[in-house]
């Protein structure tokens, strides 16, 4: 966690041997998108929404109740590091949530939060393996990737995306990638896709309820004459134009249209 003050905020990553500083509104915008791809994620329930029971109910109200509980706990937990850890620890440390915990309830905090931890990163592992081989079917039901990620166990789950998330996952661990400074580009640029996404969700709302407004399932009118949607486009771009500062959102851009070329030349070819 960090405090972000209107003029700068230091970060420091010993394992990368890079000192970052994060500086004045666009700083704190490009920390920002990367957190809102990295920490959210609640999009991660449409993959599996097949699987429930009632995904008209479920879905929606998921993701509510997902960004509610996520504001609130992260919410106490910045309150609660500001007030129990000084501002050179969380500028600092690898692991400033330990240091909270300890200051906070002294050893037992530091067990505590170990717990918490692990569970935290087995429920992002359990749920980013679930849902992105769930996303690569799909893409193989429609034709965008090759069929063999189509295919499933007597569990109904698509082996092949699994394997490939598990392989690509345990590459970047092994090889020490993880630790390298080029992460956090590489991060920054996955974090431009994602956004990206977002907008192209919000024109396809626009555009599907304007052509079709009768469909069933479906509002008979845009809800508040698609503000929503507009300022969520307007949010978007704001934070992709926002996503680093300098030669360094150059080099960003230049990967992300670089990858961007690589996915329209497959597709047109498939």
């Amino acid at each position: 966690m960090l405090d972000v003050k209107p003029s700068y905020t230091t970060i420091s990553f010993k394992k990368w041997d890079a000192h970052f500083v994060v500086t004045g509104f666009s700083g704190i915008i490009s920390l920002s998108a990367l957190a809102f791809w990295l920490l959210i994620g609640i999009e991660f329930i449409i993959p599996i929404s097949k699987n429930l029971k009632n995904p008209k109910r479920d879905v929606p109200l998921a993701m509510i109740l997902g960004i509610i509980i996520l504001f609130v706990v992260q919410s106490l937990i910045g309150i609660g590091m500001t007030n129990y850890v000084t501002l050179e620890e969380l500028a600092s440390s690898e692991v400033p949530h330990m240091i909270f915990a300890q200051n906070l309830l002294w050893d037992v905090g530091m067990y505590w939060m170990t717990i918490v931890t692990i569970l935290a990163a087995m429920s992002t592992i359990n749920t980013v393996l679930g849902s992105v081989s769930r996303i690569l079917s799909g893409m193989a039901e429609a034709g965008m990737m090759p069929n063999i990620f189509n295919k499933k166990n007597n569990n109904g789950t698509p082996i092949a995306g699994l394997v490939l998330m598990v392989t690509a996952i345990s590459l970047i661990l092994i090889t020490g990638f993880v630790n390298s400074s080029g992460l956090v580009t590489l991060l920054l640029a996955a974090s431009c896709f994602w956004i990206a996404s977002y907008i192209l969700v919000n024109i396809s709302v626009l555009v599907l309820r304007k052509r079709y407004p009768n469909a069933e399932g479906c509002n008979k009118k845009l809800v508040f004459y698609g503000i929503p949607q507009i300022l969520g486009i307007l949010g978007n771009v704001f934070m992709i134009w926002n996503i680093a500062e300098g030669t360094e959102r150059i080099f960003i851009y230049k990967i992300f249209f670089a990858l961007l070329t690589v996915i329209i030349y497959l597709k047109i070819n498939m």
